[in-house]
């Protein structure tokens, strides 16, 4: 597992997974997951400015 701490300028404020839970597993050899879904982010000096990144089930995340 690698865990990664977001600064604290940042937070998360939303999430969404299929197949429920809080987290995202993703298959060692492929990338691939079960658990697609968003995560938005949003700062915390002014929770207007959001970003989402979308996780596919093929492992592939952008941002929208």
């Amino acid at each position: 597992n690698v865990v990664r701490t977001l600064p604290n300028s940042v937070e998360i404020s939303a999430f969404g997974f299929n197949g429920g839970g809080n987290e995202v597993v993703f298959k060692r050899l492929t990338g691939e997951t079960g658990n697609n879904g968003t995560v938005t982010f949003r700062l915390t000096s002014d929770t207007s400015v959001t970003k989402t990144v979308e996780i596919l089930l093929t492992g592939l995340a952008g941002v929208q």
